[in-house]
């Protein structure tokens, strides 16, 4: 039997459609009796509605407490969470389907854009690996391991956030099992992950798109193709493709530990010989480089997120101009900038800002030549959607 909140009159705008999220403000009733991540039924008593949802009363209050995931046209049945999540997870899978490449590894779930708040999950080759953030799906580990264990036919691993879980006051659970290192084969690359270098879930997939688009551009690019930097390489994604588009030698800058992954990486591919990694903060390596009179006729930046939240914002502004004044500096005479951002409170447009700013300082004029955002596994509906925040920029430096 379902409990029951009624979602306040002048809340009711949080919830234009059939989906939103709640303050504990937003709703009468006994949401402080509820225990975290109960599921329930939320009232709208001025225009008759009922909607499935979650609550957790343990959160901060400018945090949500409530989510607000189903509108119900008929009494709720019994197994309806259970229904409702196998017929979301079935509909998220399915997307990712449809695109040819995106089999051999993906992001199956994408949290509230495929309408599970706080759910990812990432396939690799011989692996799947979920992460939960919210105390609702928390409630439902077994039925979400069985549903990707059923679709993906591979081990299924939790690798739970401390803290993203912290938020909602859930339990770091350790795992039964270790997880091995994750195969990742995108675009015809391959990689392996070892647990201990293992970032965020496990592989960025958000940029494949546009480092596939990189790629094209930089086979068709006649200018030198002698040297590129990869800088916050992780896996050196990015630089492997320059190297497979032609390049001669790249580069790869991290502030983490990874010169046995990297190396592995460039022997895989066939690469070897042609890569050379540098354990080193970014910054501190690019003040080295100038220093030197390093040039490349590539210079890729993919840094983390500059900014957590819309405070921030300004601060992660500064930071990309300081980065890209510095990339440019190591830019060759005719030469590529890839500018990528994950930071989802700089919008495309002022990102771009922060590069020609950068070479308006720097006495040097940049030309755009494409634009991208998120992989398709990594849905949005519009440029407004509050899942979208990757952006990436191909420039020719001049």
């Amino acid at each position: 039997m379902f409990k029951s909140l009624e979602i306040k009159k002048n809340a009711l705008e949080k919830i234009p459609g059939d989906k939103g999220e709640l303050l504990k403000a937003d709703v009468e009733g006994q949401l402080k009796s509820l225990p975290p991540g109960e599921w329930i039924l939320l009232r709208d008593p001025h225009r008759r509605r009922v909607f499935l949802g979650y609550a957790n009363p343990l959160v901060e209050d400018k945090t949500p407490a409530v989510q607000v995931l189903r509108r119900l046209n008929a009494p709720p049945r019994p197994n309806e969470v259970e229904i409702f999540l196998n017929e979301k997870l079935v509909l998220a899978f399915a997307r990712r389907k449809v695109f040819r490449g995106y089999e051999t590894g993906c992001r199956l779930v994408f949290g509230e854009s495929d309408g599970l708040p706080g759910l990812i999950i990432d396939s690799y080759q011989n692996a799947a690996v979920i992460q939960i953030n919210t105390a609702g799906m928390d409630r439902h580990r077994q039925l979400i391991r069985e549903a990707v264990e059923a679709f993906t036919g591979k081990q299924v691993f939790f690798l739970d956030n401390p803290t993203q879980r912290s938020k909602e006051m859930l339990p770091h659970y350790r795992n039964e099992k270790e997880i091995p290192p994750l195969e990742v084969l995108e675009d015809g690359l391959r990689y392996e992950i070892p647990r201990k270098n293992l970032q965020k879930i496990g592989w960025y997939y958000d940029h494949r798109e546009n480092r596939s688009k990189m790629e094209n551009a930089l086979k068709r690019w006649n200018g030198s193709k002698k040297t590129a930097v990869d800088m916050f390489c992780y896996g050196g994604a990015w630089g492997m493709h320059a190297l497979r588009a032609g390049f001669e030698h790249v580069d790869l800058v991290d502030q983490a530990r990874l010169k046995d992954m990297i190396e592995r990486h460039l022997e895989i591919n066939s690469f070897e010989g042609r890569g050379k990694f540098f354990h080193k903060d970014v910054f501190d390596w690019l003040d080295q480089a100038v220093e030197k009179e390093a040039r490349y006729d590539l210079v890729i930046s993919d840094p983390p997120a500059f900014a957590k939240s819309s405070k921030e914002k300004k601060g992660a502004l500064d930071g990309y101009r300081k980065l890209h004044r510095k990339a440019l500096k190591l830019a060759s005479e005719s030469s590529l900038l890839v500018a990528a951002s994950c930071t989802h409170y700089v919008s495309m447009e002022e990102f771009l800002d922060t590069v020609t700013h950068a070479a308006r300082q720097e006495g040097r004029h940049v030309r755009l030549l494409e634009l991208g955002l998120q992989g398709w596994d990594h849905p949005i509906s519009s440029l407004e959607d509050r899942s979208n925040y990757i952006k990436y920029a191909l420039l020719a430096v001049e």
